[in-house]
């Protein structure tokens, strides 16, 4: 694969020599691995081999004919970065096919939490490149809209809550397709309802860690980043060592996700709690079974579960 090189002008546009020492207040970069070799791949299945819920996001050209370049896997304290492009190589065969098979019993392991930011694309780029598809996901964008939704529903209680509780205590709710309440939804008010929900437009990641207080902010190289995409060459993505700023980059979006999910199954508690009569214990159940549900179907936009 060839790329354009990209000149000095662009290069010059887009601010690539980044400040080192505004990088470094980003993130703690010690904190970040890279995961290319025997010796690091051990460290990471070390750390995360202790871990019940991880951070998932990929990076790369994550469309028909792209790739998977990099996956980050973050567990609270530490951020490995899996260097899926510098390791798929015929010299690298044995420890790329090492790296993958250990990154696809994480993602199929039920019993370890992967949570995402809006897992649609990264979902899809998991099936069609490396036959694989991530089970027990929590997607902060879609439980974030799951609760923009119940607080537009508040003002309908009487369509929602029959829904709540007729849903709680029921686990093979998850097994089944969705089951579409009519009762009670004449053609008037389901009108009324659309016009809360037209206004409820899909956040973006840093929307997300600033509504639910992620400790580190918001990332803050999300725009520059955003326009290196768009105009720079796919080599400069590719090169190694990888570029520091694309690095943080990377790094800084899963180093909160564990906590914004934690933030997330209370919020969505309390607006449980102010609708409907909970206990303790019904209301975490309920919790998990509707995130649990959201997120599915954000996994299944692009994956189709593959059979054992």
């Amino acid at each position: 694969m060839s790329f354009p090189l990209f000149t000095k002008e662009v290069v010059s546009s887009l601010n690539i020599k980044e400040d080192e020492k505004s990088l470094e207040s980003e993130i703690e970069t010690g904190k970040i691995k890279m995961v290319d070799d025997d010796q690091s791949l051990v460290e990471a299945i070390e750390m995360i081999s202790k871990c019940n819920t991880v951070a998932v996001d990929l990076e790369g050209d994550l469309s028909k004919g792209g790739m998977i370049e990099l996956i980050q896997i973050g567990t609270g304290d530490r951020i490995f970065i899996f260097d899926v492009y510098k390791t798929n190589r015929a010299e690298n065969h044995e420890f790329y096919v090492k790296m993958m098979t250990y990154l696809k019993e994480v993602l199929g392991n039920s019993s370890i939490c992967k949570v995402f930011h809006d897992c649609r694309k990264d979902s899809l780029a998991l099936h069609l490149f490396a036959s694989t598809c991530p089970v027990n996901v929590f997607d902060v964008s879609a439980t974030h809209t799951l609760i923009e939704h119940f607080e537009t529903y508040s003002n309908f209680k009487d369509l929602i809550v029959p829904l709540i509780t007729n849903f709680q205590d029921k686990d093979e709710e998850l097994k089944q397709d969705d089951q579409h309440e009519k009762d009670g939804l004449t053609f008037e008010k389901g009108l009324e309802v659309l016009t809360y929900l037209d206004n409820i437009k899909p956040p973006g990641l840093n929307e997300v860690l600033k509504a639910y207080g992620a400790s580190h902010g918001i990332n803050q190289l999300k725009a520059v980043m955003k326009r290196k995409f768009e105009e720079m060459p796919r080599e400069y993505f590719l090169k190694r060592p990888l570029d520091k700023e694309y690095l943080v980059y990377s790094a800084k979006d899963v180093e909160d996700l564990i906590e914004v999910k934690q933030n997330i199954e209370i919020k969505i508690l309390q607006i449980l709690i102010k609708m409907i009569d909970l206990d303790g214990e019904k209301g975490k159940l309920l919790v998990e079974l509707l995130w649990k549900k959201v997120s599915r179907t954000y996994v299944f936009f692009g994956c189709i579960p593959f059979s054992s």
